[in-house]
C-alpha cells in the first residue's frame, strides 16, 4: 500500500508509522486467502515530481507483492492516472488524515478494502480473471470500458463490484469457437470481429527494457486493478477465418501505433498491450 500526497507532515509520518498507520484490523478486512498482510509507502510528491516518477517507485516497491494498492490524496488524479490500470486505486483527505490519522483511515479503509478483496476473489477464478485481462488499448468491448471506467472513477462507484460482474458476464457472452475452424478452441470476441485467445504458451518474455518502454509498461505487464498476474501468458489474436493474416493497426504498451508482422496469422500479446 503506497500512500501518495503533497503533505509532507503526512507523508512522513506514514514514513515513521508504515504499518502501525493503518488500523490494527486493516489486514483480517482483506478477506483473502491465504491471508495477506500489507507493506506500507509513503510518496512524498514535489513541485518537481513528474507521474513517472511514481510509477518507477511502484515498480520497485511492488517487487515480490502480490498487489499494488494506492491511497491517493484528493487532487492528485491527474498524477496518479497512467498507474489506474495497474493499481487499486482509492483517495483521501490529507489533512483530515493528518489530524486524525487511525480514526480516518480506519473508516476509509474499511469500504476500500471490502471492494479490493472482491476484486481479489475476482482474480482467483480462471473464468473471470480472464476477461478481466483483456488488453484495454485493443480489445474493442463496451463492456471492457465501462469496467475500466469504474476504476478510474473518483469516488468509485458504490456499486461496482456489480458494474465489474455485469462487465465480466458481457465479456464472457462474446466467447465462440471459430465457424471456420474443426477446433473446439474458444476465442473472445470483440467488436471489430477479431479473436482474441489467453493461450497456455509460455515462449513470448515480455520486454523489460525501458526505453523504449515506459514504467508504466512494467508495472501493467504485471498488474491488473491492484491484483498480479502471470506475467507470461498472453493471448493469441486472430482474424474471424482460418489462415486469415492479421491486418489493421494496433496499439502496443506505451500507446504506440503498429501493424502486425508480415504474413502473421495470428499475433501474441501480453494484457499490458505489448506485442510480442
Amino acid at each position: 500500500m503506497v500512500f501518495v500526497t503533497t503533505d509532507r507532515e503526512f507523508g512522513q509520518l506514514v514514513g515513521l508509522e508504515k504499518e502501525r498507520i493503518l488500523p490494527q484490523d486493516a489486514n483480517s478486512k482483506l478477506t483473502v486467502t491465504p491471508p495477506a498482510s500489507f507493506t506500507v509507502f509513503s510518496f512524498i510528491k514535489s513541485q518537481a515530481d513528474l507521474p513517472e516518477d511514481l510509477t518507477k517507485f511502484l515498480v520497485s516497491s511492488s517487487l515480490g507483492h502480490d498487489g499494488v494498492m494506492l491511497m491517493v490524496e484528493a487532487g492528485l488524479e491527474g498524477f496518479v492516472s497512467q498507474n489506474r490500470d495497474a493499481a487499486f486505486t482509492w483517495f483521501f483527505e490529507s489533512r483530515k488524515a493528518r489530524l486524525n490519522p487511525h480514526n480516518y483511515l480506519s473508516a476509509v479503509l474499511s469500504r476500500a478494502l471490502r471492494v479490493y478483496s472482491a476484486v481479489i476473489k475476482r482474480f482467483e477464478d480462471m473464468k473471470s480473471r480472464q476477461p478481466m485481462l483483456l488488453p484495454m488499448r485493443n480489445f474493442l468491448a463496451g463492456d471492457l470500458s465501462r469496467m475500466r471506467n469504474s476504476f478510474h472513477a473518483n469516488p468509485m462507484p458504490t456499486d461496482i463490484v456489480d458494474t465489474v460482474d455485469r462487465c465480466i458476464k458481457g465479456l464472457r457472452a462474446t466467447q465462440s469457437p471459430k465457424k471456420s475452424s474443426t477446433y473446439n478452441d474458444v476465442y473472445y470476441i470483440d467488436e471489430n470481429d477479431r479473436y482474441y485467445q489467453y493461450g497456455h504458451e509460455e515462449h513470448a518474455r515480455p520486454e523489460t527494457s525501458v526505453p523504449p518502454h515506459g514504467y508504466y509498461c512494467l508495472l501493467n505487464s504485471n498488474f491488473r486493478f491492484g491484483v498480479s498476474y502471470d506475467a507470461i501468458r498472453h493471448f493469441n489474436v486472430s482474424e474471424a477465418k482460418k489462415n486469415q493474416l492479421v491486418k489493421g493497426s494496433f496499439y502496443n504498451c506505451h500507446d504506440q501505433a503498429t501493424s502486425p508482422p508480415k504474413s502473421a496469422l495470428h499475433m501474441n500479446m501480453f494484457p499490458s498491450d505489448q506485442i510480442a
